[in-house]
């Protein structure tokens, strides 16, 4: 619900409130998952995981566009671990080795 309203709040120009919404999205969902990690590969646990994925790219948009690269850096290495193809991808192009890579195998295909 917090990270929803957050992008609503986003899509108005309301960075501080997406912001704190979108801090208390990631609190809640990282207490949850630490709190039932016996619960790891059901459904509900994917659930969980894919807000906190979602908050935590969301939150690399806002640190994008406040220029706070650290902590978008932070937020899309976090929602890669949780499994975030878009933070992967979005990590990789900052990442200038990475651009090199994939600059390479492009050019090999």
């Amino acid at each position: 619900l917090r990270n929803n309203r957050a992008q609503a709040y986003r899509l108005k120009g309301d960075a501080a409130g997406a912001r704190g919404d979108l801090d208390f999205a990631i609190e809640m969902e990282d207490k949850w998952l630490d709190a039932n990690s016996g619960s790891k590969g059901s459904s509900q646990w994917e659930a969980h995981k894919h807000v906190l994925q979602q908050a935590h790219t969301q939150r690399a948009i806002l640190n994008h566009e406040a220029g706070r690269e650290e902590d978008e850096k932070a937020d899309l290495a976090a929602a890669a671990a949780h499994g975030s193809n878009v933070a992967r991808m979005m990590t990789s192009d900052k990442n200038p080795y990475a651009a090199l890579c994939h600059t390479a195998v492009e050019r090999m295909m």
